[in-house]
């Protein structure tokens, strides 16, 4: 065993085979015989071996934390779910297990089992409240996915309260709310969100839950949002996308020369080119902040801690890379537009300081 700590495989799978030649513990030599031959490089015989100790009660767990490893490390999670489901029938208050066992049943889609193992482990204080609520928030979300109607919109209200912080659960709701027609509810819910983080897909949702057909009257529901967060990106974008369709041009303008001032994402490139074309008709700006958009600092999205993609919606398990609660919720690029870069486009609104001197550069 020092040999296995000390990193000697060739003296541990030495000494092992000794210690297996003498008349002591068999349990215990076959748990070194295992170790040693991890630290070798040699996983199938190290398998073996963790297999050939399940049969000795005082070294079943540690044979199946061996199997449970291997398991996980080849991405065979029919079988790591077996291996954790027996683990911890054997010891649930074992720190390190109950996680491994909730990502196990949630990727098997067992959410309820997932949920008793997540309330066990929260009573045991094996995990602490901020993680209890989120696995409640994950789960419920999960579970609504694949209902309609009112349990659907029960589960992702539970799901919303468990955690406000777990985006797609808040969405969720707000989504079936409106569904359901309860859009007064669904816009308080959503001014709420926009208070703690404004975001494209929260601008989205607003402008399905708005009741209002007349332009002018979606405009000032739009402003009354965003000075719930002034300063931000998104509540600029909002105000600008009301506007655009109201066809008040000069307070587009406005408020996209705002949002250029604060990063000149994509998104915010694209808009000035809806509004170029809108108001004007003309190719060339269009073309040009097109080109823009190309070149800018990517918007907020979901994206994967571990592999980098990004993603439409959240996942419990990246596409790509297959990793589990990966994704998370990425700012915008951060880039402030300096004098050049966002003045460079050629604009006619005297309204638009910004905008109208790229017109003489």
């Amino acid at each position: 065993m020092l040999a296995v700590a000390a990193g000697d495989a060739s003296e541990a799978q030495r000494l092992a085979r000794r210690a297996e030649a003498l008349d002591g513990d068999i349990a215990m030599t076959r748990l070194l015989r295992a170790q040693a031959a991890l630290l070798g490089g040699d996983r199938s015989a190290a398998r073996r071996q963790f297999s050939e100790m399940l049969d000795h009660p005082e070294l079943a767990f540690l044979g199946l934390r061996g199997l449970l490893d291997d398991a996980l490390r080849r991405r065979d999670w029919t079988e790591a779910l077996a291996l954790a489901r027996r683990a911890y029938a054997l010891r649930s208050k074992t720190p390190w297990l109950a996680p491994i066992v909730i990502e196990l049943e949630i990727r098997d889609g067992e959410y309820s089992r997932a949920r008793h193992v997540v309330r066990q482990a929260a009573r045991a204080s094996i995990i602490d409240r901020a993680d209890k609520a989120r696995f409640e928030a994950m789960i419920g979300y999960l579970e609504s996915r694949q209902m309609s109607g009112r349990p659907a919109e029960r589960a992702v209200q539970k799901a919303a309260e468990a955690d406000s912080t777990f985006l797609p659960a808040v969405y969720r709701h707000i989504e079936l709310m409106i569904a359901a027609g309860q859009r007064r509810q669904a816009l308080k819910t959503i001014e709420r969100s926009w208070r703690l983080l404004p975001t494209f897909e929260l601008a989205s949702l607003f402008n399905r839950a708005l009741t209002e057909t007349d332009p002018l009257a979606r405009l000032k529901q739009a402003e009354r949002l965003a000075a719930l967060a002034p300063d931000h990106l998104e509540s600029a974008l909002v105000v600008a996308s009301a506007a655009l369709e109201a066809r008040l041009w000069g307070h587009a303008r406005r408020q996209l020369d705002a949002a250029l001032a604060i990063n000149p994402t994509r998104r915010v490139c694209r808009l000035v080119a809806d509004l170029e074309d809108a108001e004007h008709g003309d190719n060339d700006k269009v073309r040009h902040w097109l080109a823009r958009a190309a070149d800018a600092p990517a918007d907020a999205v979901w994206g994967c801690g571990r592999c980098g993609a990004a993603a439409a919606e959240w996942l419990a398990v990246c596409p790509i890379c297959d990793s589990y609660d990966s994704l998370t919720w990425r700012p915008a690029e951060t880039r402030q537009a300096s004098a050049g870069e966002a003045l460079a486009a050629p604009a006619s609104d005297s309204e638009s300081p910004a905008l109208e001197l790229s017109h003489r550069q």
